[in-house]
């Protein structure tokens, strides 16, 4: 059985504004409800060619996890039941935190148990096409119980079962590894805080965003940018005109992100091949500028660089 709809897109405005949001709410809970209903084109979809998934027991593509997944379905049932997701949107990239509980029902060592592992998914989400799909996704565990499905029976774990077991999967690695999984000892857990900071860090980074809590370090800085293009002696008309086609296209991606708000051509005269512009441009600090802005502009390779960073003036007219 297939869903009713068999459409191949979650799409959106190129804002980040509402419709994204929806459709990125509408990959969410779509690609949980294909996993557990066993709907496998339904759920290859949600993913782009080379998007990667690591859960407990899998880390490698999404293709593979998706024919892993088919061999489990009945062996290994489990169910996903999904909290309200946290949505962050730049552009053509998107950060999704969605709190899951995994649930498994069976038999362990003669007893039937509940199994439900508290966790949460961590997707990085890319716009192409029109369409969502989870580029990579993370499993980060918090916690985990196994109880009885009837109260006066109760399952019997010999003393060795959880030693060297991580507290944020323990009862989940028991229930993996009795049913054939392996099951490592290095995946994310609330009990790796560094480890799970240089995650999201590393992810919001990725994204163009800033995850910092408090508004005022979350507000982006602003920075004078002055761009020095030069072509390359030699270089084909037919490479700088490509060049300059996905510059005006990541241009527009980064402006809809808010990394760009005014731009100029400088006056006067240039010398051939080359093009000046001076512009006000946002990032969290100047490396995320250079790196996670200006340097993915297509025409970057070409630039001299100089930027300027910008605070308050308290005679600023335009100041609130």
């Amino acid at each position: 059985m297939q869903p009713i709809s068999d459409s191949d897109s979650y799409s959106g405005d190129d804002s980040g504004n509402g419709s994204d949001l929806v459709a990125l709410l509408a990959l969410v809970t779509h690609e949980r409800q294909a996993r557990d209903r066993g709907w496998w084109s339904a759920l290859e979809r949600c993913y782009t060619p080379a998007a990667t998934i690591q859960t407990s027991w899998f880390d490698g593509t999404a293709a593979e996890y998706v024919e892993l997944s088919k061999r489990m379905f009945h062996q290994t049932p489990s169910s996903h039941r999904l909290g309200l997701p946290v949505i962050d949107v730049s552009g053509a990239r998107a950060i999704v935190e969605v709190p899951t509980t995994i649930e498994f029902r069976g038999v362990f060592r003669g007893v039937e148990v509940d199994v439900a592992s508290h966790m949460r998914m961590l997707h990085r989400a890319e716009k192409t096409d029109g369409a969502w799909r989870f580029s990579v996704s993370v499993a980060v565990f918090d916690h985990d119980t196994m109880t009885p499905a009837i109260p006066t029976s109760v399952p019997m774990l010999k003393p060795d079962d959880l030693r060297g077991t991580r507290s944020s999967y323990r009862m989940l690695t028991l229930w993996m590894t009795d049913r054939g999984f392996t099951v490592p000892d290095d995946r994310h857990g609330v009990d790796r805080d560094a480890e799970l900071t240089a995650l999201y860090d590393d992810a919001y980074s990725w994204a163009g965003l800033s995850r910092r809590s408090d508004p005022e370090e979350a507000a982006m800085r602003e920075f004078v940018v002055e761009l020095i293009t030069t072509v390359p002696e030699g270089t084909e008309q037919s490479e700088v005109d490509a060049r300059r086609a996905a510059e005006n296209l990541r241009v527009r991606e980064l402006t809809a992100a808010g990394h760009l708000t005014r731009l100029w051509w400088q006056a006067g005269e240039w010398p051939a091949g080359q093009r000046r512009s001076i512009g006000v441009w946002r990032a969290a600090d100047e490396a995320d500028l250079h790196a996670n802005v200006l340097g993915t502009l297509p025409l970057r390779p070409w630039m001299d660089v100089k930027v300027t960073a910008l605070r308050t003036h308290h005679n600023d007219p335009g100041r609130v």
